[in-house]
């Protein structure tokens, strides 16, 4: 029985043997053993460094994405803001026309057409006004070369130097836009004075 016990196992070295090609099979599986750890080891930090770049690519795309809102948020309150820019451009020569009429009118003497006039009016600026329209320039108030035009410099001892003299069309504003520059006659000084020729030469 021993001897056939050694023969049994002497055939299974020999197999092992046989299987390595030399004769360290015990050998060869912890090679492949420790070949497979560090192939899933490599994988393991493949999948790490994948997982670092979708994460950098998605906190990026929120980024982006609040950008983008943020600007849609802005454009949305411009246009908005702005929607009826055309048409209170095109309503201000209309406004134009009822004041030179109304000045027509009261020149003329024509009471009934005069009060017609100013109501027309009148419901046209609050209309302006309620689209957050304001006029631009004031009898008395300083030159503002921004938002003024200045078609002539004449001596006032009324108006000081580089102060609007006379509005000759009026400008208006819609929030910090501006819709159209006013006309306007500015003082030069008072008359007779040094200021005078002087504004009146700039």
């Amino acid at each position: 029985m021993k001897m056939a016990k050694e023969s049994v196992e002497k055939r299974g070295r020999q197999c092992a043997k046989d299987a390595s090609g030399n004769g360290c099979g015990e050998e060869h599986v912890e090679v492949e053993e420790v070949g497979e750890q560090s192939a899933a080891a490599m994988e393991l930090e493949v999948l790490r460094a994948r997982v670092l770049d979708l994460e950098e690519a998605l906190a990026r795309s929120r980024a982006d994405y609040d950008n983008y809102r943020k600007r849609m948020e802005r454009e949305r309150i411009e246009l908005v803001e702005y929607a009826c820019t055309s048409l209170l451009e095109n309503l201000l020569p209309v406004i134009d026309n009822f004041e030179f009429g109304m000045k027509a009118a009261v020149d003329g003497g024509e009471g009934n057409v005069v009060s017609g006039f100013s109501m027309i009016l009148e419901q046209l600026k609050q209309l302006l006004a309620s689209r957050g329209v304001e006029s631009v320039a004031a009898v008395g108030a300083p030159f503002d070369p921004h938002r003024e035009e200045a078609v002539a410099f004449v001596p006032s001892d009324e108006v000081p130097r580089d102060h609007v003299v006379q509005i000759v069309r009026r400008g208006y504003c819609i929030g910090k836009r501006l819709l159209r520059p006013a006309t306007v006659v500015v003082s030069s000084g008072k008359v007779g004075g040094d200021a005078a020729e002087d504004g009146g030469n700039g």
